[in-house]
């Protein structure tokens, strides 16, 4: 029985390495060669298109050549691996973010889009969207805790002399909450 659990307990894990291995092959070439846009950001219509394939590569061989010096590096120095890889990984959980943040042209569309109108409208002072049976509020009662912390956000953002709507804070503080996340994982 035991010698029927171990080679059980070996396919299981060969296996899960060729079906990850498959997995990470299709997304890497789905992410090199197409990318999804939307030409009106008030719709949730996503299209697709062609990418830059030798520029997709160039950019996965740079980051594949960082990747591996750091690793390369990291496993010379045994004592400090793992405050390495907790900087790399917030280090890039930040640029990232920061890219996305400064050119993703992305607003809040669907139940992110109700639930920031929701919050917008009580910091603006209407408390129409608190209806006991006719609100997005009445429907999702889950979502009251979220609008109250935009809320909260979006009278402080009110008050900075900045023209750009409130959900640019609420994306920073979103990867700035990763960050903590990050550090606590």
């Amino acid at each position: 029985m035991n010698q029927f659990i171990s080679i059980l307990y070996r396919f299981s894990i060969a296996f899960m390495k060729g079906l990850g291995l498959a997995m990470l092959t299709l997304l890497s070439l789905c992410a090199c060669l197409f990318t999804c846009y939307a030409e009106d950001m008030t719709t949730q219509v996503v299209l697709t298109r062609l990418d830059n394939l030798p520029a997709a590569l160039l950019g996965l061989a740079i980051v594949g050549a960082l990747l591996c010096g750091l690793f390369q590096w990291v496993k010379k120095d045994v004592t400090h691996r793992e405050w390495v890889l907790i900087f790399f990984t917030a280090a890039c959980y930040l640029i990232g973010g920061g890219l996305l943040i400064v050119y993703g042209r992305t607003v809040p569309a669907a139940d992110s889009m109700s639930v920031y109108s929701a919050a917008n409208s009580l910091a603006g002072g209407d408390l129409g969207v608190i209806h006991p049976y006719d609100s997005y509020l009445s429907y999702y009662p889950q979502q009251i805790g979220l609008v109250a912390y935009y809320e909260l956000l979006i009278r402080i953002w009110n008050l900075l002399p900045f023209d750009l709507p409130a959900y640019h804070i609420i994306k920073c503080l979103n990867v700035g909450w990763g960050l903590v996340l990050i550090w606590f994982l």
